[in-house]
């Protein structure tokens, strides 16, 4: 008899730790903060005739497009590709110059605005190609 009380004691004691950890892990999900995009905006390049590329935003659905005003230098032109940061504020970019031995590409940041140009990286000239990859 002793036995079979001291093995319902564990079990009970056994169930109830179980319970606990169960509430305690539920709560410490529920205080967990989302991460969500500061400004759900898609950015893309867009190559017009006689005036080259442009960095463009929209909005996720489509609405709100906006061209992003990059001032750069005479024979800079963007390249293929561009990154928004993930907080939203900012954009990433490659920047072609040069031609035959002189030709670089260069990695540029600017706010979302095209304003606070900064270049990030400065490519030797004659090196070959820049490729941006994702921004995290």
């Amino acid at each position: 008899m002793k036995k079979l009380i001291l093995g319902s004691f564990a079990l009970l004691m056994f169930s109830a730790s179980m319970l606990i950890f169960q509430i305690s892990c539920k709560k410490s999900a529920e205080a967990e903060t989302p991460v969500v995009p500061l400004n759900n905006k898609v950015v893309f390049l867009q190559y017009r005739h006689n005036v080259g590329t442009e960095i463009w935003m929209m909005n996720y659905d489509g609405t709100g497009k906006v061209k992003v005003n990059v001032a750069l230098s005479a024979g800079q032109s963007i390249n293929d590709e561009v990154r928004l940061s993930p907080d939203g504020r900012k954009l990433f970019f490659i920047v072609s110059s040069g031609s035959n031995e002189t030709y670089k590409e260069d990695l540029y940041s600017c706010d979302i605005d095209g304003r606070n140009l900064n270049k990030l990286y400065d490519m030797p000239a004659g090196s070959g190609n820049t490729i941006l990859g994702s921004v995290n």
